[in-house]
């Protein structure tokens, strides 16, 4: 199956397919689409980026705070809802 893009260098994201013989094939080619690798074909060059752990220590206890509310909040949610559907099938 032939991918085609605009140029060659586009990310695997501008690329798209065309049956062999078909007229989006033959519309892609006439308007100037070159065919490319497929998607995921060529391997991508990434490099390494160090990421410094982070800590409860880091974060401010306000924050802390205010993600162990929506936790409580959110058990008590999942709870009623729970109870709400007990019994029913």
């Amino acid at each position: 199956m032939p991918w085609y893009a605009q140029r060659a260098d586009l990310p695997d994201t501008h690329k798209q397919w065309a049956d062999p013989g078909s007229q989006h094939e033959a519309v892609l080619g006439h308007i100037g689409y070159v065919e490319v690798p497929a998607p995921g074909a060529e391997p991508v060059e990434v490099e390494p980026v160090e990421v410094p752990p982070v800590t409860l220590d880091d974060v401010p206890a306000e924050a802390v705070a205010q993600l162990a509310a929506n936790m409580d909040e959110f058990a008590a949610e999942l709870a009623a809802a729970r109870d709400s559907t007990r019994g029913k099938a």
